[in-house]
């Protein structure tokens, strides 16, 4: 793996469920990733996680996907299209000393987590299977 041997990247242990929210917490900026072909079709879970831990979120997704659309709506990140490698670069560069930008963004996606109850998008999820099973 390249990032072995990069002084900024620390390549962690497998974590237990329980210790989850910590890991999440830990980092100055949480990616989601989403390969291209696949927007509209997945949001990786993680993303919520990510929300209710507060992080601000590098969404490494096309333009047009789901969770690029979150981030810049919601200004919790940055978005960066998935081939765009000097881009991400240039994000991430842009935001190392700027610890006030992280965290506004990081409020913002606290603000955000909170209209992704699980109870409420459980629901909203049975309401989409019921309305695709109606005849038309």
């Amino acid at each position: 793996m390249m990032a072995r041997n990069c002084q900024a990247v620390r390549i962690l242990p497998f974590r237990l469920a329980g210790e989850i929210p910590n890991v999440m917490a830990a980092g100055d900026l949480q990616i989601v990733t989403v390969r291209r072909g696949l927007e509209g079709v997945v949001v990786p879970s993680k993303l919520y996680g990510i929300l209710a831990a507060g992080r601000p979120v590098l969404a490494v997704a096309p333009a047009v996907s789901d969770v690029a659309r979150l981030v810049r709506e919601s200004g919790c990140g940055i978005c960066v299209e998935p081939e765009d490698a000097d881009g991400i670069v240039q994000m991430v560069r842009g935001l190392r000393n700027r610890p006030e930008k992280l965290q506004e963004m990081g409020g913002r996606a606290l603000e955000l987590s909170r209209s992704f109850h699980r109870e409420t998008e459980l629901r909203r999820f049975v309401e989409i299977v019921k309305d695709a099973g109606r005849p038309v």
